[in-house]
């Protein structure tokens, strides 16, 4: 009737027993898969992290960046935040079961590479289309990272003398006389920035302001020979700093403020007023200090008897070819960004004869047409290219065998085989094999890039501001035109601090209409958005 003393306690124990048994370690095969488990998360933390340092890198459209990895991570199941300053980019891993995060920074000097770009491109696109696995993706990722570069530093330095000397009759009224001295001041700003800039990192710091003094005192030096008969001083001292103004990174911010990125967009626009401001104020210091040897220098700043504009269809093609070195694009791509600048050079060029004092109209529609044409290649692209395929195959699998099928020579005289003998039996006719297809995604960012850079030298050129430096450089020397310009001191200070202010509002200008006209071709190609990826454009 009555329990035996301590069997509470012994019913307790067994109880104990019972539940530690039941808390037995995991088996191995739990523990097997909780870790492969843990490496495929962390594998895709790592795609994750070089996709975001490899766009970076090679130039993808800096107001897209964050939608690009936002779209990644969820087609990866991966929950990440992203925030995007210039040459930095702050990734946070979310984890919701544990809650942890994970802060990473990637931090990369922001560059232009348009092949690499291209290839990159086609891994995202693989990856998020599920045509791709995560491990092979980072495998093909690191193979690009570290592909030299296409063409060599010591190509590109004579090929922004080319550049330079392309870019002068069209931008800035240049004639044939003036080609060579263009190149020779081309090839002194690219020996400037890839060989000096990079190898000295405190030169690296006064790049822009000693590339505008060499250029603008060696511009007015040539330009004063015979008082300026020979050659043009204007188109001379602006086409020698066209390929290092500052208006693809002026472009950026603004697209990046358009589009509400307000942080970046806001760092990078005071950046490019800074470098603007220093490329004035050289320009400035530079036509100065020829003018203080000088009392008669050179200050014109329009070319006598430019070429006509016919000429300037033979140009374009030249400076977007230089643009496609000097930014490593693809033989493949340069045909259709040819095709591109061309046309955008030609609205541009015609509608600024009917919005003569409003230029932004004109950069707006030029890059509107730019726009437009870039994404339908991007939209259209792989369709075409997949026609032309389809027609190539027909030649050769169909119809190039029937025009080159001949008989043997000799063949009648040997004996044909028996058929008890299989191994002499002659092996049947077979057909060449087939390669898979493999067809790359087109990629608009990169094939309107060099259009857009033909859009801002010309855009510069209309405003005529590059050269607003010379009216100060005559005010300090005291030059004989500085009379008629600056009557007192007054109106002498004005003149010197507008100078560079002057560049500047002028870059702001034209990209604030470049930007306007590639939102609108990106709303009037996908007026929906795209559904998985995320626009590839600018």
């Amino acid at each position: 009737m009555f329990a035996a003393p301590g069997g509470a306690g012994e019913i307790n124990d067994q109880w104990a027993e019972k539940i530690k048994k039941d808390k037995q370690p995991k088996s191995k095969k739990e523990q097997i898969r909780i870790t492969v488990h843990i490496a495929g998360i962390i594998s895709r933390h790592r795609y994750l992290l070089k996709l975001c340092r490899a766009l970076m890198m090679y130039g993808a459209p800096t107001h897209r960046l964050e939608e690009y990895m936002t779209m990644s991570s969820r087609v990866l199941e991966i929950e990440g935040q992203f925030l995007y300053i210039p040459s930095c980019m702050l990734v946070s891993f979310d984890d919701s079961t544990t809650h942890t995060t994970e802060v990473k920074v990637v931090r990369v000097s922001q560059g232009v590479d348009l092949g690499k770009l291209r290839d990159v491109h086609n891994i995202y696109k693989d990856v998020v289309h599920d045509k791709l696995g995560v491990e092979e993706a980072t495998r093909r990722l690191d193979e690009v990272m570290q592909r030299r570069p296409k063409f060599h530093t010591w190509l590109r330095v004579p090929v922004y003398g080319v550049a330079s000397a392309c870019v002068a009759p069209f931008a800035f009224e240049g004639r044939f006389i003036d080609l060579p001295i263009a190149f020779l001041l081309g090839c002194i700003v690219g020996l400037l920035q890839l060989v000096f800039a990079p190898s000295n990192e405190l030169y690296a710091h006064v790049f822009e302001v000693s590339a505008a003094v060499i250029t603008s005192f060696l511009a007015r030096g040539f330009g004063s020979i015979q008082q300026g008969d020979l050659f043009c001083f204007s188109a001379l001292a602006q086409s020698s700093i066209a390929l290092i103004l500052p208006g693809y990174m002026v472009l950026c911010s603004s697209l990046e403020l358009q589009s509400h990125n307000i942080v970046a967009g806001s760092v990078r626009m005071v950046h490019a007023m800074i470098y603007t401001l220093f490329l004035g104020y050289g320009i400035t210091i530079g036509a100065s200090l020829y003018g203080m040897m000088d009392k008669n220098a050179a200050s014109e700043t329009h070319c006598r008897n430019p070429l006509s504009r016919p000429w300037y269809f033979i140009f374009v093609p030249g400076f977007t070819l230089c643009l496609c070195i000097i930014n490593q694009a693809k033989w493949r791509q340069t045909p259709v960004m040819t095709v591109m600048a061309l046309a955008g050079f030609c609205v541009n060029s015609y509608c600024s004869q009917y919005f003569e004092q409003n230029t932004q109209i004109s950069n707006m529609l030029g890059a509107l047409t730019v726009g437009i044409l870039a994404n339908l290649y991007s939209r259209l692209g792989r369709h075409v290219e997949n026609f032309w395929l389809d027609v190539v195959e027909w030649w050769q699998f169909r119809m190039r065998p029937r025009f080159t099928r001949k008989k043997p020579a000799g063949a009648e005289a040997w004996s044909a085989p028996s058929v008890s003998d299989p191994e002499s039996r002659p092996a049947s006719p077979e057909k060449p094999p087939r390669q898979p297809r493999k067809v790359g995604d087109s990629l608009a960012a990169a094939a309107m890039l060099p259009a857009i850079f033909v859009q801002v030298p010309s855009g510069l050129a209309a405003g005529g501001s590059l050269l607003a430096g010379v009216t100060s450089a005559n005010a300090l020397n005291g030059n004989a035109t500085a009379a008629a310009n600056a009557v007192d001191t007054g109106v002498r200070m004005g003149s010197l601090d507008g100078t560079a202010f002057n560049v500047l509002f002028s870059v702001i200008q034209v990209a604030i209409g470049i930007s306007v006209g590639l939102f609108m071709s990106a709303l009037i190609v996908y007026p929906l958005g795209k559904r998985r990826s995320g626009l590839f454009s600018f």
